[in-house]
């Protein structure tokens, strides 16, 4: 469900508006759906029902094909996890580590990292799932005490990086042109955010196999978006932010 919408076509930070926040007077307002190259109409829903409040899209002027500001795009429900269980730094170590070759070693990690003592308390733990909750929310909005723009740099978020992109982040990019890969360095190269490139991102890696699976991957799919989960830094001699990738769970290709 939608938790906040635009109220102007400009999607200027001045005009957004929260569903939890919405009232009477806003019922039948229209509004605009939080992704500018998006066209739906959206309106304040649920204002009195048991459900809390969310913006759905008018029938006759409806979210784009696969519209990240469509909660019907989203492929996960957040009641379905624990918010309070849900540490950010944390999240993204566990997707950076080394996938391990024995199966004992899997199975004694996977119970470090699912062992809640109680299956109905899971917090986010993908990479998707992380990227999702951020895309629902407004970047000036929190989860468990962390701002969503400090958690996804993306296009909405851009403007909060003005010193660079340092620590533990998802970026949301694409791929420089025309070469995005290096095969002697293990290294591909990247953008973001996707639609401006402001940052130059070089992924480097330590695994050949990891590095061609990805690369491959990708080249299959490079016109497409991706995210990385990293911990980044930069290099003053390449003039680009540099993450080791470790795992193939720190990077997705979005379809």
């Amino acid at each position: 469900m939608g938790t906040y919408a635009y109220k102007n076509e400009d999607r200027n930070e001045s005009s957004v508006i929260f569903a939890k926040d919405a009232q009477e007077k806003h019922r039948k307002v229209r509004y605009y759906c939080p992704n500018i190259d998006c066209p739906a109409e959206l309106y304040i829903c649920s204002l009195d029902g048991e459900k809390e409040a969310y913006f759905s899209a008018n029938s006759s002027i409806k979210h784009i094909d696969g519209c990240w500001g469509a909660s019907k795009n989203s492929k996960i429900k957040l009641n379905e996890y624990t918010e309070e269980l849900f540490e950010f730094e944390d999240a993204l170590t566990n997707l950076m580590k080394p996938v391990s070759t024995s199966k004992k070693d899997s199975e004694r990690q996977e119970g470090k990292t699912h062992g809640t003592g109680d299956s109905k308390l899971k917090p986010l733990r993908t990479i998707h799932q992380i990227y999702e909750m951020c895309k629902l929310n407004h970047i000036k909005d929190t989860y468990n005490g962390t701002l969503i723009g400090y958690m996804l740099l993306d296009n909405r978020s851009e403007y909060l990086y003005s010193k660079g992109i340092y620590g533990f982040k998802i970026v949301e990019c694409t791929r420089q042109k025309p070469n995005f890969y290096n095969n002697e360095k293990k290294e591909l190269f990247l953008g973001a955010p996707k639609d401006i490139h402001k940052f130059k991102l070089i992924l480097q890696f330590e695994n050949l196999t990891l590095f061609t699976k990805l690369k491959n991957s990708y080249y299959s799919n490079r016109d497409a978006t991706v995210i990385v989960a990293g911990n980044w830094s930069y290099s003053k001699e390449r003039k680009a932010f540099l993450t080791k990738i470790n795992s193939a769970k720190q990077f997705k290709i979005l379809k």
